[in-house]
């Protein structure tokens, strides 16, 4: 990879954390006009089809993934479709974006745990260290930073459901990484987020409200469904999945830090969210923890 390739790929990855720091704000705002499940559906059935459509006009060149495969997309599409985007919406009925930004942070703690249980990489004490320092800022962010909402029962029920998206998403990169490789990044995402469109079409059932919902947008709730749909989902997915083409899976997952921080900003101000200094330090405690996770993967790394 050339220096200005390496450079391209950076600059991706860093306009993915703005535009996923974004899609909390984006997700948070429509709760206040449309229904949770109108929102998930919206977010999850619009990047669908867009992936879909992406599909068709390059059906010729689209790979043929044996049966093996496929069960590897279901599972991909479960963990980093559906529990992900799941976590994401309902969790913010109960808590507020700039905490859910913030305790999503904890992606690139996940990702080296499952790296190390599924593709045998090692668990160092520097890695351990981190990750209880990462726990450690968790805690302080839930029992003591909820800004406007104070410590209760549903904001730990909030926070419970959000740390699905984490999980997921990091069970989502180091599952694909082994994909990336033999098959075209862009159709790694637009199957697994067909796939996960598809798994939430019984919804549809259960809220038949999502059929007037987009009725009820105005011109930013239209923008703020582009962007948690087609810009977080459709152009995010590719270019995360472009980047473990090049880098590891724990290069790519670090840009996660960046995500509260465009969060935690753009809540502030665009939804008036206060940041309360038990959140900040709670924030920067569990970044602490997940750069020293993460640097103690690349000294590892360079030492073989």
């Amino acid at each position: 990879m050339t220096r200005q390739q390496a450079l391209l790929t950076h600059a991706s990855l860093l306009l993915v954390a703005f535009v996923w720091g974004a899609t909390f704000v984006a997700v948070r705002y429509l709760l206040r006009t449309i229904s949770p499940t109108s929102v998930l559906l919206l977010r999850v059935e619009l990047a669908s089809i867009c992936f879909a459509l992406m599909i068709a006009l390059s059906w010729k060149i689209y790979p043929r993934f044996p049966a093996v495969i496929w069960r590897r997309l279901v599972l991909i599409s479960i963990f980093g479709v559906l529990a992900h985007n799941l976590a994401i919406t309902y969790s913010q009925t109960f808590i507020t974006a700039g905490l859910a930004s913030l305790l999503g942070a904890t992606n690139p703690i996940f990702t080296a745990l499952f790296s190390a249980a599924l593709i045998g990489e090692t668990l160092t004490r520097r890695k351990i260290s981190g990750i209880f320092l990462a726990f450690f800022g968790f805690l302080v962010v839930l029992l003591l930073g909820g800004g406007n909402a104070r410590f209760s029962a549903d904001n730990l029920l909030g926070a419970a459901i959000l740390m699905g998206s984490p999980i997921g998403w990091a069970l989502y990169t180091v599952l694909s990484k082994p994909l990336i490789g033999r098959y075209e990044p862009r159709f790694i995402a637009a199957t697994t987020t067909v796939l996960g469109g598809v798994m939430f079409l019984p919804l549809l059932v259960v809220d038949h409200g999502v059929l007037t919902a987009p009725a009820k947008l105005n011109l930013l709730g239209w923008g703020a469904t582009l962007t948690m749909s087609v810009l977080s989902m459709f152009i995010g997915y590719m270019l995360w999945n472009r980047g473990l083409r090049t880098l590891e899976a724990t290069q790519v997952a670090v840009y996660m830090y960046m995500t509260p921080f465009f969060g935690l900003l753009l809540a502030w101000l665009l939804l008036d969210e206060s940041i309360s200094a038990w959140m900040l330090l709670g924030g920067a405690t569990i970044v602490a923890g997940v750069v020293v996770t993460n640097s103690g993967r690349r000294a590892a790394a360079r030492n073989d």
